[in-house]
């Protein structure tokens, strides 16, 4: 992929995620801390609750201790429990395999993990 369109591709997933008003839903089982700071991040809604589903087989206990505190300090800065929550699907294998955007009552269906674009 040029950079040119991996650029694109990014932003549309950003404008993607900014029409959510009331609940976001990032299923990825292999969403992790630099997925986070790339996506996640840049939401401007602080009204937003966001809920990231990704699987410990996938991402690893390394990539869920990096990831754990950067959502703990997100919180604590926008002053709001649980403003975003992370589940992680346990088990040597993902129960989850597809990776899926929820913005409200809308569901896109991702070609790739969010780290996975380029």
């Amino acid at each position: 992929m040029l950079e040119k369109e991996k650029f694109e591709v990014l932003e549309k997933v950003k404008d993607i995620l900014n029409r959510a008003r009331d609940v976001l839903y990032v299923c990825d089982p292999y969403f992790h801390d630099t997925d986070f700071e790339e996506y996640i991040h840049y939401i401007r809604s602080s009204e937003v609750k966001i809920r990231i589903i990704n699987s410990k087989a996938d991402v690893g206990v390394k990539g869920l201790k990096k990831l754990i505190p950067i959502i703990k300090g997100y919180n604590k800065g926008m002053n709001v429990e649980g403003y975003i929550t992370c589940r992680v699907l346990k088990g040597e294998k993902s129960m989850l395999h597809d990776r899926f955007i929820i913005v409200d009552n809308q569901v896109w269906n991702m070609g790739s993990s969010f780290g996975g674009f380029g």
